[in-house]
């Protein structure tokens, strides 16, 4: 059984149905997606599925998962230059940071 298909299990045991589910990748996403299917769930009509990737595989599933871009680029230029602070001893600031994102929308939500 794939992770995406055990944490789908869980929501099998909850008491109040769900609008959407947000999924931290796309391999997640089709799991879910697939096994939401075999349970009779019609995806966007009944529940949405959003995932964090959008991977090239997103756009020819059915229905195309909508999907949360993220800035890879920003992302690696950040976390380079935080290892290379701390391996000169610099003092580093922690804290949250922020990256901008891109939400592509396709057919697994309603907007």
């Amino acid at each position: 059984m794939h992770k995406g298909e055990q944490d789908a299990n869980i929501l099998a045991v909850l008491t109040e149905p769900l609008n959407a589910v947000i999924c931290v990748n796309d391999w997640i996403a089709v799991s879910l997606m697939n096994w939401l299917k075999t349970k009779g769930f019609r995806i966007l009509k009944e529940i949405g599925i959003v995932e964090f990737d959008a991977s090239d595989f997103c756009r020819v599933m059915d229905p195309a998962l909508t999907s949360v871009r993220q800035n890879a680029e920003a992302i690696g230029h950040w976390a380079a230059e935080l290892v290379l602070n701390l391996l000169q001893e610099k003092v580093v600031e922690t804290g949250n940071q922020t990256v901008p994102c891109e939400i592509v929308v396709r057919e697994s939500v309603k907007i």
